[in-house]
C-alpha cells in the first residue's frame, strides 16, 4: 500500500505544480484536500484489497496537489531574498508531521487497526480545507491561456511510474524479470521524448528554460542523491529496529522522534543562515555532519539495544544535518525561478527526491536483504556507511550551486 502511495504521489507532483501555476495554487490545494479526503474514506470503508488500493491511489495524486501549491502560495508571498527562510519554515512544519505521522500512524495500527488510519486523516484535511478556503490568498503571478500540455504530463506519469514501480518491485520480482526490465526500460525510453515535447510545446508541463538556471539543475541533482541517502535511511530504520532490536511497530515509529526533533531545531535556524551566507555555504558543511551521525551509527550499534546511548546521539547528529540540508536544496531550487513557475519548480525538486527515495530503497533492500536479528547488524553498518558516501556527494553537488544572486533569471 505505501508503494502505491508513494508512486502516484511522486508521479503526479510535476503535472499538480504546473496546474497549480496555471489554474491558481490555492484552488488546486483545495481540489486536492478534497480529492484527499474522498480518497481517506474510501480506503477506511473498503471492502476488498483493490478499493483499498484506489484509496491510495486517490491519496497520492491529492498529496501531489498539496505540495506543490502550498510553497508556492509561501514562496509567492514573500521577496526572492527571503526564499531560504520560507523554505526552512515549511521544512520545520514537515518535521512536525515527520514527528506525529509515524509515530501516531504506528500507534493506530497496532490499537485500532490499519482503518484507524484512514479515519482520522480526513479530520485534519477537513480543518485544512476549511481554513485554507477562508484564509488563503489567490497566487499573484497566475498564468493565462491554454492548459498545459496533456501529453507530457502523461509522458511525466507514466515515466515516473515505471521507474518507481520498477525499482519496488525489484525485491519481489528481481532485476532481471521481464516485468521489472519492462518498467525500466518504459522509464527511460520516455525521459528523452518528454525532454522533446517540452522544447516544443508553447504551454509544456515543464518549462524547458528551468534546466538551464544553474541553481535549479544542481539542487535537483542534490535533492536526488539526498532522497537516496534519506529514502535508504528511513527504510533501514524500521527494519533495524523491528528486526535488530525486536521493536514494536509503535517504538519504532517512535525511533523517528530523535531525528525529526533535530531537524526541527536545526531547520528554524537554517533559514536565516542562507538568506545571509548562501546555500552552498551552510549545506555542504550540514552534508558532513549527516555523514559522520551515520559513521557513528554504523560503528556504534550492535544487537544490544542501546536507544539513549547510540540511536539517539546518532539520529541527532542526521536529523540536525538534515533540517539544514533540504532547506537549502530547496531554496536554491527555487532562488531564480520567476513566480509564474515557482510551484512546478517546487515539485520538480521533490519529484527528484521521490526518485531518490525510492532508488535509496533498493539499495538498502539490496544491502541488508531479509536479514533479521543479529544477522542485521553487518548489513546495517555497511548501508550507514553508503549513505554516509551519499551525504558527502550531496554536499559536493551543493558547492555547484553557485553563488547567491538574484540578478540571475531566464
Amino acid at each position: 500500500m505505501l508503494s502505491v502511495y508513494t508512486i502516484v504521489f511522486g508521479a503526479f507532483l510535476v503535472p499538480a505544480g504546473r496546474l497549480a501555476d496555471h489554474l491558481g495554487r490555492r484552488r488546486v490545494f483545495l481540489v486536492g484536500l478534497v480529492i484527499f479526503t474522498i480518497a481517506s474514506l474510501i480506503a477506511a470503508v473498503a471492502p476488498a484489497i483493490w478499493i483499498v488500493i484506489a484509496g491510495r491511489v486517490g491519496q497520492g495524486i491529492g498529496a501531489a496537489c498539496l505540495v506543490p501549491s502550498t510553497l508556492g502560495l509561501l514562496l509567492d508571498a514573500l521577496p526572492v531574498e527571503k526564499r531560504a527562510s520560507a523554505t526552512a519554515a515549511y521544512s520545520v512544519l514537515a518535521s512536525v508531521g515527520g514527528i506525529a505521522g509515524p509515530t501516531v500512524g504506528a500507534y493506530l495500527v497496532d490499537h485500532g487497526g490499519w482503518r484507524s488510519a484512514f479515519y482520522v486523516a480526513p479530520v485534519f484535511a477537513l480543518a485544512s480545507w476549511f481554513t485554507g478556503w477562508k484564509s488563503l490568498p489567490e497566487h499573484r503571478s497566475r498564468r493565462t491561456g491554454p492548459l498545459p500540455d496533456l501529453v507530457g504530463a502523461v509522458l511525466v506519469i507514466v515515466s515516473l511510474t515505471a521507474l518507481s514501480f520498477g525499482i519496488l518491485q525489484s525485491r519481489a520480482w528481481g532485476w532481471t524479470s521481464p516485468k521489472v526490465v519492462s518498467a525500466l526500460l518504459l522509464a527511460v525510453v520516455t525521459v528523452p521524448v518528454f525532454f522533446a515535447r517540452c522544447a516544443r510545446h508553447p504551454v509544456p508541463v515543464l518549462p524547458i528554460q528551468l534546466t538551464r538556471i544553474r541553481s535549479f539543475a544542481w539542487s535537483n541533482i542534490a535533492s536526488a542523491i539526498y532522497g537516496m541517502s534519506t529514502g535508504a535511511l528511513l527504510f533501514g530504520i524500521v527494519r533495524f529496529l523491528r528486526q535488530g532490536w525486536d521493536y514494536s511497530l509503535t517504538d519504532s515509529g517512535a525511533g523517528i522522534i530523535p531525528l525529526a526533533l533535530a531537524s526541527m531545531s536545526t531547520a528554524s535556524l537554517a533559514g536565516r543562515a542562507g538568506n545571509r551566507f548562501g546555500e552552498r555555504a551552510i549545506a555542504a558543511p550540514a552534508c558532513v555532519v549527516i555523514a559522520t551521525g551515520m559513521t557513528f551509527l554504523a560503528f556504534r550499534l550492535n544487537g544490544t539495544p542501546a536507544f539513549w546511548t547510540a540511536w539517539v546521539p546518532g539520529a541527532a547528529l542526521i536529523g540536525a544535518g538534515m533540517g539544514i540540508t533540504y532547506p537549502m536544496i530547496g531554496s536554491a531550487c527555487v532562488r531564480n525561478v520567476e513566480g509564474a513557475d515557482l510551484s512546478v519548480a517546487s515539485a520538480t525538486n521533490r519529484m527528484t527526491l521521490q526518485i531518490g527515495n525510492a532508488i535509496g530503497i533498493a539499495i538498502a533492500i539490496a544491502i541488508i536483504g531479509d536479514a533479521k536479528g543479529h544477522d542485521i547488524i553487518d548489513p546495517m553498518r555497511h548501508a550507514f556507511l553508503v549513505m554516509a558516501g551519499l551525504a558527502l556527494v550531496v554536499g559536493a553537488s551543493m558547492t555547484m550551486v553557485g553563488r547567491r544572486s538574484f540578478a540571475q533569471r531566464y
